[in-house]
């Protein structure tokens, strides 16, 4: 049905009389109530949109990061427990030693992003029913970008966490990043994962022991990524196996090349399975990650107005599930 057509059969369903004899703008003035059906039929075509583009929105984070749930607006605190002490031999009288665990934490919040936007009755009258389905969509994407972009902002920037110093360190404190930049080989993927799996727990005492899952690559390095993990053999050396294949993930977001300034290496990074080790997590407001949609008939407005918005935060919880190579 045409939009005025549907707008017709709401009015006469509701006991107008001679509807389908009004012209366009008193039709649709009559129609566009808060609490009619015409506008209730607009709103769920808005809301499938919606629900349809964020299920399809292609963006990378949600593949490697963790996600995590607020009750509020309030900062929550994240706490890591460090290892047990290790197990002493008994002495003759039997006296335990007491041992005393250590904790870290990091504090995580969520703020809220949001737009508007509105169909016009000059949409309405020149029967645009395509903008119920093509702006939802465009802000749904949006608000998945937002998103995917702060992610991997604090993966490429390497900002300054917690502990109060940058998330990658060539050397202590964090030792996860190459003191020199390579290509992505057996080699220098070897050297990350080894850098990895010698974290140590927060006492130092237990060696984590954690294992790369992903390779992070911007859209630059996206081929060579592929023929790296492609290979079973490595090139130019006979009878050499290339042990990654299989084991790692390409992923590869156009985000990190923004982040790279002129004549600068393009980098890369390892991360842990976030089943595994925290490295950085989205939060949501009640573990909700689909974006809210409220819609308003006003009078300063000749339509219908919707609002969009989410409540999200971006936290890097732990360094020790992270590696970059500047690159070269």
């Amino acid at each position: 049905m045409r939009l005025r057509d549907l707008a017709v059969e709401c009015l006469i369903l509701a006991g107008r009389p001679n509807a389908h004899r009004l012209d366009d703008d008193t039709l649709f003035r009559e129609a566009l109530t808060p609490d009619s059906q015409f506008a209730a039929i607009l709103n769920g075509a808005v809301n499938k949109s919606m629900a349809t583009a964020y299920r399809t929105a292609q963006t990378t984070y949600q593949r490697w990061t963790s996600r995590g749930s607020n009750p509020d607006f309030k900062a929550a605190t994240h706490y890591q427990i460090s290892e047990a002490g290790d197990l002493l031999p008994m002495t003759q009288n039997g006296e335990f030693k007491f041992d005393q665990m250590q904790d870290q934490g990091v504090n995580k919040a969520i703020a809220t992003f949001g737009r508007s936007f509105g169909l016009t009755r000059q949409a309405l009258i020149n029967d645009d029913i395509g903008i119920l389905t093509r702006v939802p969509d465009a802000y749904v994407r949006a608000a998945g970008r937002g998103i995917n972009r702060l992610v991997y902002r604090m993966l490429g920037t390497n900002p300054i966490i917690f502990d109060g110093n940058q998330l990658f360190t060539a050397g202590a404190p964090h030792n996860n990043q190459a003191a020199q930049g390579d290509n992505i080989t057996v080699q220098s993927v070897s050297a990350g994962r080894q850098a990895m799996r010698t974290q140590r727990n927060l006492r130092g005492n237990e060696i984590l022991n954690i294992g790369p899952r992903f390779l992070i690559v911007p859209a630059a390095r996206e081929t060579e990524a592929e023929q790296f993990l492609s290979r079973t053999l490595v090139p130019t050396q006979q009878n050499v196996i290339n042990p990654f294949v299989g084991t790692l993930e390409p992923v590869a977001d156009a985000e990190l090349d923004a982040l790279v300034q002129a004549g600068q290496a393009f980098p890369w990074f390892l991360a842990a399975d976030p089943a595994d080790v925290d490295t950085i997590e989205v939060t949501y407001l009640n573990g909700d990650d689909m974006p809210k949609l409220e819609s308003q008939v006003g009078f300063d407005f000749l339509g219908i107005k919707w609002r969009i918005y989410i409540d999200y935060g971006v936290t890097i919880l732990d360094f020790r599930g992270l590696y970059m190579n500047p690159g070269q």
